[in-house]
């Protein structure tokens, strides 16, 4: 059980940091390359033109690229709740795109440069150092334009939410967008700092409507790693509820405030029965602090 619990946290951690549950963008990144290399877009750029403005044109095209990583960006921060390595996630993302956009996009050169008899040399050659300086400028930049300009598919898969195969499904995007706007009032609550009345039960409701759209999350189609993901946080969820249920059912107000204490106030505030209560509820009290530093960005 243990050797099961481990690999799935760190399945969720490479999902994190590599972003596996949306591996089809990189599909979809890279599709719109295979048009150069079909000989679609060849004739759009002009390579013996832009050869006197070569590193102008290398430099110009970091704004396209950086126009496509925040595009990225967003669609990553839509796929998770959390904004645990969006930065990190988001560059690979971009970084293998554009690496496989130049590596295909070089071939296309390459074997257009064949066709044309502009060099007739193996096509191994053109691994030697001297013909990689000459083809790879062009291929970045070939690659930089059809990642522009060539896919309708890959800009409305980073516009707009759509039914892909190999992407989050829209269903449970915007369950996630909802659970992530809930979860920011509640952790936006008076109650982790000071004692409150929970006699209005409406964080309790809040709590469990939490509760409810993870679970309409976990029926939807797909989203493997990305249902994985709640599962940890559910649970904490569930444990915030029966702790507030606690709080509410003490009797008193002032009862209340002491079970409050038991459980969120600081630990050098309480005292030797207090601490000795937290050390007996060491999962519910481990649920509080998980929730507390979750990354729910702004």
């Amino acid at each position: 059980m243990i050797s099961i619990l481990q690999k799935s946290s760190f399945l969720i951690l490479l999902d994190k940091i590599f972003g596996f549950r949306a591996w089809g963008l990189i599909l979809y990144g890279a599709l719109p390359s295979w048009l150069a290399l079909l000989g679609v877009s060849k004739g759009e750029v002009k390579f013996t033109a832009i050869e006197y403005l070569l590193h102008i044109s290398i430099f110009a095209s970091i704004l396209p690229i950086a126009i496509i990583f925040l595009l990225i960006r967003t669609r990553h921060r839509n796929w998770y709740l959390t904004t645990d390595f969006l930065n990190v996630r988001s560059f690979i993302s971009t970084f293998v795109i554009l690496i496989l956009a130049i590596l295909i996009c070089g071939v296309s050169v390459i074997i257009h440069s064949e066709n044309n008899g502009e060099n007739n040399i193996e096509i191994l050659e053109y691994f030697k150092s001297k013909e990689l300086r000459k083809i790879a400028p062009q291929a970045f930049l070939l690659a930089v334009v059809s990642l522009v300009l060539s896919s309708t598919l890959f800009i409305t898969v980073l516009t707009r939410n759509i039914n892909l195969p190999g992407l989050p499904s829209d269903d449970f995007v915007k369950l996630l967008a909802k659970i992530r706007i809930n979860m920011r009032k509640i952790m936006g609550s008076k109650v982790w700092k000071d004692y409150i009345s929970l006699d209005d039960n409406k964080l309790t409701k809040l709590a469990k409507e939490i509760k409810n759209d993870m679970d309409q999350a976990a029926v939807c189609t797909g989203n493997y790693l990305a249902k994985k993901s709640l599962e940890p946080i559910r649970e904490d969820i569930i444990n915030l509820i029966n702790i507030l249920g606690e709080i509410r059912s003490s009797g008193t107000n002032e009862a209340q405030k002491i079970k409050w204490k038991s459980y969120f106030a600081k630990r050098e505030d309480l005292s030797s029965a207090d601490i000795h209560f937290r050390l007996s509820k060491k999962k519910q009290v481990a649920s509080l602090e998980r929730l507390k530093k979750l990354k729910l960005g702004v």
